[in-house]
């Protein structure tokens, strides 16, 4: 999430194109944007990102990352699910809100603010990572959600809830990470955003 507009904002930095194919980001509800990131209110305000778990991965690997600049509250952060278990693709802050294919929701190490990523990366392994502070779960893969995951809250089988009051400059969806993958991946947006200012 680069400048200080949604208008900067919404690019998909893989891809930046304003089109639903390319995942631009198309803001609902109280969202502003400032050169720290995107502010969400915590009442009705998401992005969605147009990107659906179902079409992208299989259901064995699979991350969600987030860099998050300012903690008020808490809240899921992104992700999507169908109804509950056993489709849910989400990370969040709300006690055991984390979960990545799979009917089991886990616990959050570390303090949440900074870096996080949530990662599968075979049948039965899953990691959330917090700044360096990781945990392993052995939760077995059920099945994507094939819904659009938004980002401030979570896609709750159509309907956007558990609205966050934080703001984020980074988020990510794709492949699984290893535990050097999402350290590195670390590095990476902690120089993109000491680059940025933030």
């Amino acid at each position: 999430m680069i400048g200080a507009t949604q208008g900067t904002c919404k690019y998909n930095g893989k891809n930046p194109l304003n089109t639903d194919a390319a995942y631009r980001l198309t803001y609902v509800g109280g969202v502003t944007a400032s050169a720290t990131g995107l502010a969400f209110n915590g009442t009705n305000g998401y992005t969605d990102t147009f990107w659906n778990p179902n079409t992208n991965l299989p259901t064995t690997s699979g991350h969600i990352s987030i860099n998050i600049n300012t903690i008020t509250g808490t809240g899921g952060w992104l992700g999507v699910n169908t109804g509950g278990p056993p489709d849910r693709f989400y990370i969040g802050n709300a006690g055991a809100f984390n979960s990545i294919n799979s009917n089991a929701e886990q616990s959050y190490p570390g303090t949440a603010a900074g870096f996080s990523v949530m990662t599968r990366t075979g049948t039965t392994n899953v990691q959330i990572y917090n700044d360096g502070v990781y945990n392993s779960y052995a939760d077995a893969s059920t099945s994507n959600p094939s819904l659009n995951a938004v980002i401030g809250g979570r896609n709750n089988n159509g309907t956007a809830s558990n609205f966050t009051n934080f703001t984020i400059n980074w988020t990510s969806f794709g492949q699984g990470l290893n535990q050097t993958e999402a350290e590195a991946l670390r590095t990476i947006v902690g120089a993109y955003n000491t680059a940025l200012s933030r």
